[in-house]
């Protein structure tokens, strides 16, 4: 569920991706290589260029869908336990209220409602019942706000929500990794997300008997690791993505 400029955005950036990397390349070609190998190599390029988008595009259409077809259960095994974990701690409508933010703030965060973010919110108002009210729900600022009002063992819970809902796809964007960090950072946690990674990577490899809430518990109760090396996909293909339009802008200034 994306919105309609998303929709045709990506859709423009599907039909095009060929068409201009391959422009791009033969572009670089002419540039670098004599003429005479230019011309040698330029009928030839279209072929590993869309081989190797095929095999990206591939690559993230069978990531989606195991993320969606192993989500289901672990994501309502790991709500239960932060749930049950919470026993002890009144859920109010104060925490209530932080848990459906927290839930909402991602589903914003990430400009479209995941199935298994879709799932977890369900079986949130099943769990605790429905919010009531009018009052906005996916503010991050008045999320991060009234996170300094909890107690220790109500931030904990949020925060272990929190974790859960940014994996929600098997794996940490650039933007669920700046969300994490700064509210972790801001109730007085480590930024790092290394474990946080390396949870979701065991997610989304079906590792499922890895994947419990033990697990999620400790990154909170260790206080979080320092990680600052290990960037997902997403990161390092923006990193190439920045370079390759570094590199047609001094062609084309050429």
């Amino acid at each position: 569920r994306r919105s309609q400029t998303t929709r045709v955005l990506a859709f423009a950036a599907y039909r095009a991706k060929r068409v201009v990397s391959v422009f791009l390349l033969r572009l670089f070609f002419k540039r670098v290589l004599s003429r005479s190998i230019a011309k040698t190599l330029l009928p030839w390029i279209g072929i590993p260029i869309i081989m190797a988008w095929n095999a990206l595009i591939s690559w993230k259409v069978m990531r989606d869908t195991k993320a969606t077809v192993l989500g289901p259960p672990i994501f309502v095994s790991l709500l239960d336990g932060i749930l049950e974990s919470a026993n002890e701690v009144n859920l109010n409508y104060f925490v209530r209220r932080q848990l459906y933010r927290t839930i909402a703030m991602c589903i914003v965060n990430n400009g479209e409602v995941h199935s298994n973010l879709e799932l977890m919110l369900r079986h949130l108002r099943f769990r605790v019942g429905p919010m009531r009210g009018s009052e906005s729900l996916d503010d991050i600022r008045k999320f991060v706000k009234d996170m300094w009002t909890c107690t220790q063992k109500e931030r904990s819970i949020v925060l272990e929500l929190l974790i859960l809902s940014c994996m929600a796809d098997g794996a940490l964007q650039a933007r669920d990794k700046q969300l994490l960090r700064r509210v972790l950072h801001l109730c007085g946690y480590k930024d790092g997300l290394k474990r946080i990674n390396a949870l979701a990577s065991d997610f989304i490899n079906g590792h499922a008997n890895e994947v419990t809430y033990a697990r999620l518990h400790s990154i909170l109760a260790d206080g979080g690791v320092d990680d600052h090396k290990r960037g997902s996909l997403s990161e390092y293909l923006a990193k190439m993505w920045r370079r390759v339009v570094a590199v047609t802008l001094w062609l084309l200034a050429g």
